[in-house]
Parts: structure tokens; C-alpha cells; sequence
């Protein structure tokens, strides 16, 4: 039987990766085929924690601040060529779409960092 997932070819970008339930969807992900970024704090050791393992690429960024979102998601879109799946792997999630950036995204960040 093949795989269920099939996500071969498809892009995605991880939010809080470097440990719990954002780690296990990064690997997760690249076992059934995509190519995945997998974004930490500064000080998670992020950019070693996925050495070795194939389609994953470890990032850190500081997550704390909203005006490096847009960075971070350009960077993404240019190593990745797009992005087709977007993990946002926190634990309080804004009413708003993700990419509304107000106060209360600026609360949400600070909750991970």
C-alpha cells in the first residue's frame, strides 16, 4: 500500500519546531515527502536539532517579535519556492488570521518565547 499522506513535492513551514508537538509534525511531515522549515527561538538550538535528517532545514528567528514575521515567511517562500502548509504550533491561537498583525499576535508570541 502507498503512502496515505502523500505529500511529496509539497512545501511547509513549522512554527515552534524545536520540541513537543511542533517537532513530531516537522518530522512527521518530511516522512511522508515534504520539505519542511522548522522554525525555533534563538536559543532552542534549532539549526543543529535537525541535522541529519533529511528535508528538514532548522531555523531560528525571534519568534517574540511580529515585524520579523514577514522576513521569516519572505526567507521561507524563497528557500522553499512556496509554501503549501502552514504549522503555527502554539499554545493559544488568535482570533484573527495569522497574518493580521496586532496586539494580540504580539501576546500570542510572547506566550513562546
Amino acid at each position: 500500500m502507498g503512502d496515505p499522506l502523500r505529500l511529496y513535492g509539497l512545501k511547509a513551514l513549522v512554527l515552534n519546531a524545536a520540541d513537543g508537538v511542533g517537532e513530531a509534525v516537522a518530522r512527521t511531515l518530511v516522512k511522508h515527502g515534504a520539505d519542511v522549515i522548522a522554525l525555533g527561538s534563538r536559543n532552542s538550538g534549532i539549526e543543529r536539532h535537525f541535522d541529519g535528517v533529511k528535508g528538514i532545514t532548522g531555523q531560528a528567528a525571534l519568534l517574540t517579535d511580529p515585524g520579523q514575521l514577514p522576513t521569516v515567511i519572505e526567507g521561507a517562500l524563497a528557500e522553499l519556492g512556496g509554501i503549501d502548509i502552514l504549522v503555527n504550533d502554539f499554545p493559544v491561537y488568535p482570533s484573527k488570521p495569522f497574518d493580521e498583525h496586532d496586539d494580540g499576535l504580539d501576546n500570542l508570541l510572547q506566550l513562546r518565547s
